[in-house]
């Protein structure tokens, strides 16, 4: 059966908010005082999103979307760690992730990762390795779980693929495919708002 998808909690706002918050204290975040760190790899059309999702809902836990994607929020996140784009977050993969559990507000933190959006796959091995003072890489001072998440039929997976590949339509719950079929989705993205800006981390 169809899981429904959850309330999206928007877990970067919470981390903005809980960095600022240690930062204030002159502590340092859940996370870089050892609590759980893990990375989900996973596909498209895999239920990625609503994983993510149900895994924010619980109060312990953050989990980023695509971090390593081109995407709107990866970029805002990016900018909000100090890292300047995509290709300096590639560059130096261990710095931008002692940013990223550094603005971790929660005891268990992390990310989902797609295929292809680490190149060359031999960099994939810099997740769970960390950069020191002196500018060596050397194994994770906390362990970096990783997580596989499939999807049983591949057959149904690759069929959602190329419909979302012929239409655009990447909504990832049926409500949300319903929102972008009715012009919905476009209509948000395109009225204006208070502030100027658009989008949210």
């Amino acid at each position: 059966a169809a899981v429904a998808a959850p309330h999206m909690v928007r877990p970067w706002q919470r981390m903005v908010h809980a960095s600022d918050e240690a930062a204030a204290e002159g502590m340092p975040t859940s996370a870089m005082r050892g609590g759980a760190r893990f990375v989900i790899f996973s596909r498209q059309r895999s239920a990625s999103t609503t994983f993510v999702g149900l895994l924010n809902l619980h109060p312990n836990v953050t989990c980023r979307w695509e971090s390593f994607s081109n995407s709107y929020t990866a970029s805002k996140m990016r900018s909000f760690l100090g890292v300047a784009n995509r290709s300096a977050q590639l560059a130096d993969i261990p710095n931008f992730l002692h940013r990223f559990w550094r603005a971790c507000p929660t005891r268990a933190c992390g990310f989902k990762l797609l295929n292809a959006q680490i190149r060359p796959i031999d960099k994939v091995r810099e997740l769970f390795t960390a950069a020191g003072a002196d500018g060596a890489v050397r194994s994770a001072e906390v362990p970096v779980r990783r997580l596989l998440l499939e999807r049983r039929d591949v057959a149904a997976e690759f069929q959602s693929w190329k419909r979302a590949q012929s239409t655009g339509n990447w909504g990832t719950s049926p409500e949300a495919q319903t929102r972008f079929t009715s012009g919905e989705r476009h209509a948000k993205k395109a009225a204006p708002t208070a502030s100027g800006g658009g989008g949210s981390i």
